[in-house]
């Protein structure tokens, strides 16, 4: 996405989950480490910027970010700074975060690891299936735009109201399956948000998990949970804190 060497990797991924911190309940214990993770970011982003604007970049996403914003006029270079800063984010953090729990799935259902490895072609339901049965994204936030009445509850006009990702997706009284089945098409989920305001990179995200979980099966028969996970508080974005695995190989 950035064209940058491999061994930056490691801290941009360490500062692209510490923002994530950012969107929990607890964001503001960890007011410090998310500013300094954010103004980090900033400055790769300014540097990449300035590196497409002088010719050092003239094929890569930035380059095509400033491109399109020279061309249209758009000289908001703060919000470009700021879009570069999300798109690392959403590369690499919740991309990541799910494809831990969709491994974390499997490896309690080895069975459909199996059927899986017989059937690749059907890795994109499997990743919509992780998705919908154990989202990275807890809640989609709206804003109500005008005073309404649900379930007997009056929304005002400007609250804000949270979407349960999970819920939305797994409650049988709409017809959604509680369980992890990636042999069936499930019903649709929120995961990443939904109508006008939903996730500008879910298609690069889907590709990521599709090429990520696509390897693993040609490497693995099957995956044995070593110990018992950890996890992040549902809020916000959330992820395996601690996930330990035990591939069996082959």
């Amino acid at each position: 996405l950035l064209a940058l060497p491999d061994g930056d990797a490691d801290e941009i991924a360490k500062d692209a989950s510490t923002l994530g911190l950012a969107m929990g309940l607890n964001a503001r214990n960890h007011e410090a480490a998310v500013n300094a993770a954010c103004s980090r970011l900033s400055e790769l982003a300014a540097e990449l910027i300035d590196r497409a604007r002088h010719g050092r970049d003239r094929t890569g996403y930035v380059a095509r970010l400033v491109r399109e914003a020279d061309a249209t006029g758009f000289a908001d270079r703060q919000a470009l700074i700021d879009l570069v800063v999300i798109s690392i984010f959403g590369g690499v953090d919740t991309t990541r975060a799910q494809l831990a729990f969709a491994v974390y799935l499997f490896a309690q259902h080895a069975d459909q690891w199996l059927w899986l490895r017989q059937n690749p072609e059907m890795v994109p339901q499997a990743i919509e299936e992780a998705i919908r049965r154990y989202p990275t994204t807890t809640w989609a936030t709206r804003e109500a735009l005008e005073t309404f009445e649900h379930d007997g509850v009056e929304i005002q006009k400007g609250a804000t109201i949270h979407v349960f990702v999970h819920a939305t997706a797994t409650d049988p009284e709409i017809g959604a399956a509680k369980s992890f089945n990636v042999r069936e098409p499930q019903k649709s989920h929120f995961g990443f948000g939904g109508g006008a305001h939903h996730c500008l990179g879910q298609f690069v995200a889907r590709t990521d998990m599709a090429a990520a979980l696509l390897e693993l099966l040609e490497r693995w028969q099957g995956i044995t949970l070593v110990g018992q996970p950890e996890f992040l508080p549902d809020s916000g974005n959330t992820s395996p804190s601690r996930l330990v695995i035990r591939p069996i190989w082959g």
